[in-house]
């Protein structure tokens, strides 16, 4: 479309946005957080968000002997104060005296993960994450929290400059590659569809997040 009027004529014709030729807009797009899973988020002042699709995953957590019914997927998490951290290093010893005594549950390594993620212990979350896989290769929630903290780590390095671009490529597709074996086990998960595509956006693979 040639669209003759400039750009300056524009703004000045039409104070109004809505009239004129809205595809010569100027609109910066910002895409909402990655979802993730949290025990806290930030209250919104108005109700937006619809009922989540994943109490069954978490009911599965609670019948493993884990009751977590507080943990959620958001992506409006907040920091933590004091003593919430304070509480999570309590709750870490207390999983590892579990996994001492139950050493091929999958199920205390995801929840002592959840607890090392929320303190900012990104590594050893990643590694109990991994060893919850091991032992349980369909665990859903443990894929889907160990791509969301690989990503964090890779923007992380991305922004110290201690990323090569070989090195950023094979995060980058273990990342994918988590994602991708949840959309093939649980393709109802929309969470997992929608984390793919914000960060193909992120990385300005724009066909891909399209799709």
């Amino acid at each position: 479309v040639v669209v003759s009027e400039s750009e300056a004529e524009q703004t000045a014709r039409y104070a109004n946005p809505i009239r004129g030729n809205v595809q010569n807009l100027n609109v910066e797009v910002e895409v909402e957080p990655l979802f993730t899973l949290s025990f806290y988020e930030e209250e919104r002042p108005i109700q937006t968000k619809k009922a989540m699709n994943y109490e069954p995953f978490l009911e599965k957590l609670a019948q493993d002997g884990v009751p977590m019914y507080k943990l959620r997927i958001t992506n409006t998490d907040r920091p933590l104060k004091q003593s919430e951290i304070d509480y999570h290093f309590r709750s870490i010893d207390l999983y590892s005296k579990k996994i001492e005594e139950h050493q091929n549950q999958a199920v205390f390594y995801f929840a002592r993960a959840i607890d090392f993620a929320l303190v900012k212990d990104i590594d050893n979350a990643i590694n109990d994450l991994s060893r919850a896989i091991y032992l349980q290769n369909d665990f859903v929630l443990a894929y889907f929290h160990r791509a969301n903290l690989r990503f964090q780590q890779i923007l992380f390095y991305q922004a110290d400059g201690s990323l090569s671009d070989k090195h950023f490529g094979n995060e980058f597709m273990l990342v994918m590659q988590d994602l991708d074996k949840i959309t093939e086990m649980a393709p109802g998960f929309i969470y997992a569809w929608y984390n793919r595509g914000n960060m193909r956006f992120m990385q300005k693979d724009y066909r891909s997040a399209l799709e």
